[in-house]
């Protein structure tokens, strides 16, 4: 999600501060398609539309997964923003 080049070159206060920035814009970002997507499978299911390309398949179906994975994405990357966890950072070895 950020550069680990950028981030592991910052002093370890300041790499805490964007690592907890970008992880709430990563829940921003989630909550929104998550709202987006509950919006698409309930005009789903309100239409009864079906997906028509191989078989003749409630399209609700494929849809229910968009709010249920962007939510699950959002609590997720809320554990980097409200948790003692960081996002990972500093792999690129800068240091050595």
């Amino acid at each position: 999600v950020h550069i680990e080049l950028v981030t592991a070159a910052l002093p370890p206060a300041l790499r805490k501060l964007v690592s907890r920035g970008v992880a709430l814009a990563c829940v921003a970002v989630c909550l929104i398609l998550a709202w987006y997507g509950l919006e698409l499978f309930l005009k789903n299911i309100e239409r009864n539309d079906f997906d028509v390309r191989a078989y003749y398949y409630p399209r609700w179906l494929l849809t229910v997964t968009f709010p249920i994975a962007f939510s699950v994405m959002a609590i997720e990357f809320s554990r980097f923003v409200f948790g003692t966890d960081l996002m990972p950072s500093g792999a690129a070895r800068i240091h050595e």
